[in-house]
C-alpha cells in the first residue's frame, strides 16, 4: 500500500501551484506528464495506471489532470476501481477513503459501466445496419 502521485502539467506553466507541493508532501513516488495543449499523449499516466496495485492511494491534484475527457475520466476510474485503489483529488475534495468520496468513485463506476454498454449497443446497430447495406449491393 503506497501513496502515489500523478500530476499533469501545461508546459508553457508559470507557477508551481500550493496543491501541487502538498500532493508531493503526501506521496512517495509522484509521476509527471508535461504536455504541450491538446496533446494526448501521457506515457507516466500510462506507467503509473500499470504500476498501482490493491490498496494504494492515487493522489491528484484536479479531476482533470487523470481524464481529458469525461470519457477519459470514466474511464481511468473504472482502472482505479478494477485495482482497488483510493483516489484523493485536492481540488474537488473527493477522497475515496470516506464514505462520501466512496458514493462519488461509485458514482463515476456507475456512468463507466453504462458507457462501456452503451458503445456495445452501439457496435451491434451499427454492425447490423452494416451487413443489411452489405445485402442489398
Amino acid at each position: 500500500m503506497a501513496d502515489i502521485g500523478y500530476l499533469r502539467h501545461e508546459t508553457d506553466r508559470q507557477e508551481v501551484r500550493k496543491e501541487e507541493i502538498r500532493l508531493k508532501d503526501a506521496c512517495q513516488v509522484v509521476y509527471e506528464d508535461e504536455v504541450r495543449p491538446n496533446d494526448i499523449r501521457r506515457p507516466e499516466l500510462s506507467r503509473m495506471l500499470s504500476a498501482l496495485t490493491n490498496g494504494d492511494v492515487l493522489h491528484i491534484r484536479t479531476l482533470l489532470d487523470l481524464g481529458g475527457s469525461t470519457r477519459d475520466l470514466l474511464l481511468i476510474v473504472g482502472v482505479l476501481m478494477e485495482k482497488g485503489v483510493e483516489l484523493v483529488s485536492l481540488e474537488e475534495g473527493i477522497d475515496t477513503r470516506n464514505q462520501g468520496g466512496k458514493v462519488v468513485f461509485n458514482v463515476f463506476s456507475t456512468l463507466s459501466k453504462l458507457d462501456k454498454e452503451s458503445i456495445g449497443e452501439w457496435e451491434k446497430k451499427y454492425i447490423t445496419a452494416a451487413k443489411k447495406r452489405a445485402k442489398k449491393n
